[in-house]
């Protein structure tokens, strides 16, 4: 069975590609080549943090490759990074050590505060954690070490996602969405940036900013919505950590527009308290309308504006659909896990999967959505991340006998949903709950009960044993 899939629209800075349906598709990239900024590419740099040399590696100096030794170093935010024994190190004009010509065992020793680059390994808030103390650890894999600032084909490219993030795995946008207005000007909204660094914590909540900025707008206007973020294909999602990228970087995406859009960018203000600027402009004009502020408040702003240009209409959500202002920052930071989890399914293989990223990212979903049970929006999340962490084999199963307890309760709103819920698990009872639900009739989220009724009448719950 294929719930309803999700719509993605893949943008290879330049060129747009549809990809059908909404469970975010296999990314199959067409682009061209057009680099974005230096600080925005893809690699690594770090330095040893320590007052005196310590050995990196084994190996001889005419071969330019060593085997490691586990060494903690540090990014340019200080955030902690190990590097594993026994990964092969090609060096490429590195000029940050200094060999032991030892006749035995010849090694390389690592000078102290020596920046340096790790080609192809991935920002530190997608190394896996190993410690309480914030330290995390580059993928198992051989890397290219250089002093010289690199200059690399992997350049980043530009994926759009025109769904909520919620309704991945689930499909249910057809009847807890307002449908969208062909007059209205659609909206783009880009990752966000974060000039001013920060911890893990900060990292995660800017990162997925555009991503719970775009549902805002999805539950609250008629406009078609879409998030664009950078990512560099089976290797990550792109982090912007300097200035957000500025109208003449993104010309190679607007050109692709075939008619007049909202563009929305943002960076985080250097106190997280006082949430984001964000600027939004006509993909035609030169002039741009500059929002301080939460989320919350700057898509209400960005709203009373496009209203009061016509180019939308707006929408209030009932009030199961809106996520409380205390909740926001915890939502960024559970998208933002939750959606670097979807682009490594086995559907995408956009980046690499990392052991244990699907389970963190559905017990974190779980969290949230149990401190806001009112809200639609975070139970939805939470199964949306609990199927693809069933999918990983990576849900206790304390965890999935919560969501079956919740999918027997008629209050609850995964109960609504609970025949996908039971066949995505591999469980019994889906059929019946089906019938169940298409007796009762109705649905308390919008004003057309008939959506609901479709999609749940719509839903393959065959298996391939029952064909």
């Amino acid at each position: 069975m294929q719930p309803c899939e999700h719509v993605i629209l893949e943008v290879g800075i330049g060129v747009a590609l549809l990809g059908g349906a909404w469970l975010l598709t296999r990314f199959v990239f067409r682009r061209r080549e057009h680099a974005l900024p230096d600080h925005h590419r893809f690699v690594l740099r770090v330095r040893h943090p320590g007052k005196e040399s310590v050995l990196f590696g084994h190996g001889k100096e005419a071969d330019r490759v060593i085997t490691s030794v586990a060494l903690t170093l540090v990014d340019d935010a200080e955030h902690r990074i190990q590097i594993p024994a026994g990964l092969q190190l090609m060096l490429r004009d590195f000029n940050a050590g200094e060999w032991l010509e030892d006749a035995d065992s010849p090694a390389l020793m690592l000078l102290p505060n020596g920046p340096f680059w790790i080609l192809d390994a991935p920002s530190w808030t997608d190394c896996a954690p190993i410690d309480e103390d914030g330290t995390r650890v580059v993928p198992r894999r051989d890397y290219v070490l250089t002093t010289t600032a690199p200059e690399t084909d992997a350049h980043p490219i530009l994926a759009t996602m025109d769904a909520p993030l919620w309704d991945a795995n689930l499909g249910t946008q057809s009847w807890t969405l307002p449908p969208r207005a062909a007059r209205s000007t659609p909206i783009v909204v880009v990752s966000f940036a974060d000039p001013y660094g920060g911890d893990q914590e900060r990292s995660l909540i800017v990162d997925g900013a555009a991503l719970v900025l775009g549902d805002v707008l999805l539950r609250t206007t008629d406009a078609p919505v879409s998030t664009s973020f950078p990512i560099v294909v089976a290797r990550a999602r792109v982090r912007m950590r300097r200035a957000q990228p500025t109208w003449k970087e993104l010309g190679p995406l607007l050109r692709t527009l075939e008619r007049p859009h909202v563009v929305i960018r943002g960076e985080a203000l250097p106190k997280l308290a006082d949430g984001f600027r964000v600027t939004a402009r006509w993909s035609t004009e030169t002039t741009e309308q500059i929002i301080d502020g939460q989320l919350d408040e700057v898509a209400a702003k960005i709203v009373d504006h496009l209203h009061a240009r016509r180019a939308c209409t707006p929408v209030s959500p009932p009030a199961s659909f809106v996520v409380p202002a205390g909740s926001m920052l915890a939502y960024q930071r559970v998208a933002s896990l939750a959606f670097d989890s979807l682009l490594a399914d086995d559907r995408n293989q956009a980046i690499p999967t990392v052991p244990g990223q699907a389970g963190s990212a559905a017990e974190h979903a779980r969290e949230l959505a149990l401190s806001v049970p009112s809200s639609l929006v975070l139970q939805l999340l939470w199964a949306s991340a609990a199927i693809r962490a069933h999918d990983a084999d990576e849900l206790p199963e304390e965890h999935w006998n919560m969501i079956l307890d919740a999918c027997d309760l008629p209050e609850s709103a995964l109960y609504r949903i609970s025949p996908l819920l039971l066949y995505r698990f591999e469980l019994d009872g889906a059929e019946e709950r089906r019938t169940v639900l298409l007796a009762s009739g109705g649905q308390p989220y919008r004003a057309t009960p008939d959506a609901y009724t479709a999609w749940l009448s719509g839903l393959d719950l065959v298996t391939s044993d029952d064909s």
